[in-house]
């Protein structure tokens, strides 16, 4: 008895059972192939949007810091004066954006608050036109000297907080020696 390879027919062609094994390991490598180059595929697009993804992170930091500067309050002192019943009062103007001042405080020095601080918050507007009176743009500080000493050898710091119109809230210290005052550069608290 002879044995014969068995024959199957596939559309329409005859092939024998050694040839439908490599037919079908040709499949399988062929599948293989396809499996590996879609996943580098699937790689290279999964790179690709997380290069945007990073490139958009870049865009919306730039653009955040952009828009806490264009609302960022620029506080400046035009100076201090002195009232009778030895009163120093600071000016506080504002040459940037809209802002509420929240609080002053005394954080040493020969200074105390005087009362007519309480009216807390007050808003400072942008300046926009020269027709319009100053008041809205401008805030004085007063303080009342109960060291003793004449005005020319007090020292104080004084710290003002405020916020901006995205509710950033900021502090800066307003240093006085003498007849000299300056206001620090604002810190994000």
């Amino acid at each position: 008895m002879e044995f014969s390879e068995p024959i199957y027919n596939i559309l329409g062609i005859r092939v024998g059972e050694g040839q439908l094994n490599m037919l079908l390991q040709f499949a399988n490598a062929l599948g293989s192939v396809a499996t590996f180059l879609t996943f580098l595929y699937l790689l290279y697009e999964d790179y690709k949007k997380g290069k945007r993804i990073s490139d958009l992170e870049r865009v919306a930091i730039t653009l955040e810091r952009d828009l806490e500067l264009r609302y960022q309050p620029y506080l400046w002192l035009n100076g201090m004066s002195t009232r009778p019943n030895n009163c120093v009062d600071f000016d506080l103007n504002n040459k940037g954006a809209w802002c509420r001042l929240l609080e002053f405080k005394v954080l040493s020095g020969d200074l105390e608050m005087d009362e007519v601080n309480k009216h807390l918050p007050w808003e400072l507007e942008q300046p926009f036109s020269q027709a319009i009176l100053s008041d809205t743009t401008r805030r004085f500080i007063f303080t009342q000297n109960n060291s003793g000493k004449p005005v020319r050898e007090i020292e104080s710091e004084i710290e003002v907080v405020y916020e901006d119109r995205l509710g950033n809230k900021y502090r800066a210290i307003v240093k006085c020696h003498g007849l000299k005052c300056t206001i620090s550069a604002p810190e994000s608290l």
